[in-house]
């Protein structure tokens, strides 16, 4: 718990909340919502314009995916330390939101380290490879090639089994609330 408190000094998203809160509330809530939508947005860009295949910017998006693992954690681990949620409706549309960024930046990963070898041929081989896998639905028309990609696949079907847990925790606390 100590880990996931003090990891989040090392991400962005804790300054803009510092930096902004002199502004109010309303602000500080404009400014984290409108870096989750960079965050959603930046790796669509990295892939459609071919920035992806550049390290630097690899690494960028393996910086931001620990940030949001982080971030998951820290709502699994820390709920009894953060703020309560703004509403109900906004908690599962930013899960949802986390689910597609995360599953984005394993896209960029796969195909600016080439992990899925040279059979894939375009960018939307990488985004359908890494959403499938997030579904652990694995039609088998595309796989990994070498161990890195394959211990890499392992670590995105069990991040995607908590979202599972943390929506099932979700509506079974919604639906205990309305009995």
């Amino acid at each position: 718990r100590l880990f996931l408190a003090s990891i989040q000094f090392a991400f962005p998203a804790v300054y803009m909340r510092h930096i902004i809160w002199k502004y109010g509330y309303m602000y500080q809530t404009i400014a984290i919502e409108l870096y989750v939508i960079f965050k959603t947005i930046f790796p669509i860009i990295l892939l459609f314009s071919g920035l992806y295949k550049t390290k630097i910017f690899v690494y960028i998006i393996v910086y931001l995916l620990i940030e949001s693992l982080c971030y998951i954690a820290a709502i699994i681990f820390l709920s009894d330390q953060l703020a309560k949620s703004r509403s109900y409706k906004r908690s599962i549309l930013l899960l949802i939101i986390d689910y597609i960024i995360i599953a984005l930046d394993f896209a960029v990963i796969y195909g600016g380290l080439d992990l899925l070898g040279k059979e894939t041929h375009s960018i939307v081989d990488d985004v359908y490879f890494s959403f499938i896998t997030s579904a652990t639905i694995g039609y088998g028309d595309i796989s990994p090639i070498g161990s890195t990609a394959r211990i890499l696949v392992c670590f995105q079907s069990v991040i995607f089994f908590v979202f599972v847990a943390l929506f099932i925790n979700f509506f079974s606390s919604k639906i205990g609330n309305e009995h």
